[in-house]
Order: structure tokens, then C-alpha cells, then sequence
């Protein structure tokens, strides 16, 4: 079997001085050739967002923490991966340098995301366009998937809450 791309975990440099600080987001270092929309959300503390996917037009993702932290949360979808519908979780943090506050996700994963304290802001680069007609949402609480979001009374939307059950069945072609 094949080797797949799998996600990156990344900290990028901030740079701080007496007006505030500065963050470089993207270089050309990635397997992407070319970033065609950029998106920034801000989640309230409790929140969960996800778990998301396009198809077809399925999106790679490069995400970068302004502010706060997350539980950021990818499934793998790839039927041939040796890590078909395992999730992995990762810890970021824009101040905790620690911590990465980057990943980059191929897109043969769902992603999502939960704040556990605070609030986030998130920015995200994707190399294909957002379609609305091929967004899917898997349930983020499935239980089958038993996922830790590290929240107590989770904040989700009515969309999110509504995601299908994780079935691997319905991936397999």
C-alpha cells in the first residue's frame, strides 16, 4: 500500500514588538500548488464546528490559529489509507509556543474543531472553492467515533448537529 499524505502539524513565528505582533501564515513549502480562497471564523469558548467535507470537490485545508486554542480533529475518509476512519486530535495554540498553531489537512479528511476555554480565531486557506451542493457534515457526537471534544456543554450548529452518522460503509467505492 501506498504512502498518504497525512496532516501536518506546524509553528510558525510570531513576531512581537512595543505596536503588537505579526504572523507569516503561508509559504510555498507545502504540497499545494495553488490556494484559491482564504476564510477566518471565531468561535466562542464551548463551541464545536465539523466535522466537514466536500465531495466532490474535496478541499485541502491549511489552518492557522490567530488567537486562543483548539481541539482540532481530522477523520481520515481515504478508503485505501491504512488509516481509514481514524480520527487523530491535536492541541493548537497561538500563544503556548509549545504548541503548534498550524495544520495543514489533505483533503481526504473531515475536519473540525472545538474551543475549550476562550475564544479562537481561525484562518483557513483551501485550493478549491467552497460549493454548498457538495458539503457534507459527519456527526461530530457519533458515538462510534467518540470523539473528546474537551467541552462540557457543547455549542454547535443546528446543520452540524443534523451530520450523518460515520458510516465507513458509505465511503468505500
Amino acid at each position: 500500500m501506498s504512502d498518504f499524505l497525512k496532516p501536518i502539524l506546524r509553528r510558525t513565528k510570531r513576531y512581537d514588538d512595543d505596536r503588537g505582533w505579526f504572523i507569516s501564515t503561508y509559504t510555498p513549502r507545502l504540497p499545494v500548488e495553488e490556494w484559491v480562497m482564504q476564510n477566518v471564523s471565531f468561535s466562542d469558548e464551548g463551541v464545536v464546528r465539523g466535522l466537514h467535507y466536500q465531495e466532490p470537490f474535496a478541499q485541502t485545508k491549511l489552518i492557522t490559529l490567530i488567537h486562543g486554542e483548539v481541539i482540532d480533529v481530522v477523520l481520515d475518509l481515504n478508503p485505501e489509507s491504512k488509516t481509514f476512519g481514524e480520527w487523530q486530535a491535536f492541541e493548537l495554540s497561538a500563544d503556548d509556543e509549545s504548541k503548534p498553531n498550524q495544520v495543514f489537512i489533505p483533503n481526504t479528511y473531515a475536519h473540525g474543531f472545538s474551543v475549550p476555554k476562550g475564544g479562537a480565531l481561525v484562518c483557513y486557506l483551501t485550493d478549491v472553492n467552497w460549493h454548498p451542493e457538495a458539503e457534507h457534515s459527519i456527526d461530530p457526537f457519533d458515538e462510534r467515533l467518540a470523539i473528546p471534544w474537551g467541552v462540557k456543554e457543547p455549542i454547535c450548529s443546528r446543520k452540524d448537529r443534523a451530520g450523518k452518522a460515520w458510516n465507513p460503509k458509505s465511503f468505500l467505492r
